[in-house]
């Protein structure tokens, strides 16, 4: 039997791909005849007879050295072919299969395998860019942030350099632009380029402003007074500090809120009481305050104080602070409370500081009550609403109304 299969082995010479010869209608092959393959891929080969492999006296080369060599490719024993590392010159190699017939002779199977090179494509670039927070005022800043990966350099809206410092691949920055600004990084590598955009967003720069309520009281030597702060565009919640222009300041309570406690005075003193933005010190409201001496009998500038006591008596009025419409109205009552009250009774007036003489008017409605109608006005007007007790004629209640005209 081996020298009928050497004979048809031998015959293979003249046919690579299909039937060799046959011996009692058994075909001979190599398989495969021909293929393509990457380089450093490996790729069985085999001779069959029928549909029998063959792997007894079988001897593989490569271009006719047997194993093959690192230029050409290797093949094991078994008929495994390895490609180069690197294609070949020509590309492509011969594989024999050489067997040992019985009458000694070798007779070789040839087949042929292209070579290729492995094409490795370079990693895709990619690029992002953020920037916090995304919206600032004018006068605010932000942090710009950028990444990239499969680069090798970036520009950030075309120029290699951000607020002076140079963009590279990845880093951040702090940027302050006076209005909305947007940024796009455009990578570069092997494999093409990427961008990203972002936008930092700049607002008007919020402008703080502060009231103080009460805006104006009288207070007895000895009295206290709760003042309250209010503070708009604040954005970092620091609240007010307080300040007198006569002695001690008002206590804080808290960040919009004091107690005050008038000193003794011996005439009738003016004293301004300010709340001041922690965030803003420039800005602050004043509250006009009154000191009236205690001690009984006519005070200073012909008005009446209350007698020494421990609570003093003090005015006011409620509302203390209400916006209306022009035309429209509001109803208010006047109350002294302490010591040594035994009236109710009250004189209104009004003023303003504004260079108007259109404040509106005050109608009393009763013993301590009366109502305000707002003056026809085209821009905001305040107007200090005083309730002055006819019992102790230097203890005065204030209000502070705004005359807001519609948009």
């Amino acid at each position: 039997m081996r020298k009928i299969i050497g004979f048809a082995l031998a015959m293979g010479l003249f046919a690579l791909s299909g039937c060799v010869s046959s011996i009692n209608n058994i075909p001979v092959y190599i398989n495969p005849a021909s293929a393509t393959i990457n380089t450093g891929q490996s790729l069985p080969f085999t001779v069959t007879v029928g549909s029998s492999p063959l792997t007894a006296s079988v001897t593989w080369s490569v271009n006719g050295v047997v194993g093959g060599s690192p230029s050409s490719g290797t093949i094991t024993s078994s008929g495994l072919y390895t490609a180069p590392a690197v294609v070949p010159s020509p590309n492509t190699v011969t594989v024999s299969a050489s067997v040992l017939q019985t009458n000694g002779q070798n007779d070789s199977l040839n087949a042929t395998v292209t070579i290729v090179g492995t094409t490795v494509t370079p990693p895709t670039p990619s690029a992002s860019i953020s920037v916090s927070p995304s919206i600032i005022t004018v006068d605010g800043t932000a942090t710009l942030s950028w990444s990239s990966a499969n680069v090798n350099s970036c520009l950030i809206n075309n120029s290699s350099l951000i607020s002076g410092i140079s963009v590279g691949t990845a880093g951040s920055v702090s940027v302050s632009p006076t209005t909305t600004t947007p940024y796009q990084i455009t990578c570069t590598g092997p494999n093409g380029s990427a961008t990203a955009q972002t936008t930092l967003t700049v607002q008007p720069a919020l402008v703080i402003t502060v009231s103080i309520n009460p805006s104006a009281a009288t207070l007895t030597s000895g009295g206290t007074l709760e003042f309250s702060a209010i503070v708009t565009n604040d954005t970092s919640g620091q609240g007010v500090f307080w300040t007198s222009s006569f002695e001690s300041a008002p206590v804080a309570t808290g960040l919009l809120s004091a107690t005050y406690t008038a000193p003794s005075v011996s005439e009738n003193t003016d004293v301004q009481i300010a709340a001041v933005s922690v965030a803003n010190p420039n800005v602050s409201a004043t509250a006009a305050i009154v000191l009236v001496p205690q001690g009984g009998g006519g005070g200073t500038g012909g008005c009446t104080s209350p007698p020494a006591s421990a609570n003093p008596p003090q005015a006011g009025i409620l509302p203390n602070f209400v916006n209306i419409t022009p035309g429209a109205t509001v109803d208010l009552t006047a109350t002294l409370s302490g010591d040594d009250v035994t009236s109710q009774a009250f004189t209104w007036s009004l003023k303003t500081t504004q260079n108007t003489a259109n404040i509106g008017t005050i109608t009393p409605t009763g013993v301590n009550t009366a109502t305000y109608q707002g003056a026809n006005v085209t821009s905001l007007t305040t107007v200090q609403v005083i309730a002055t007790s006819q019992q102790y004629t230097c203890i005065m209640g204030y209000a502070t109304i705004g005359v807001v005209p519609a948009n």
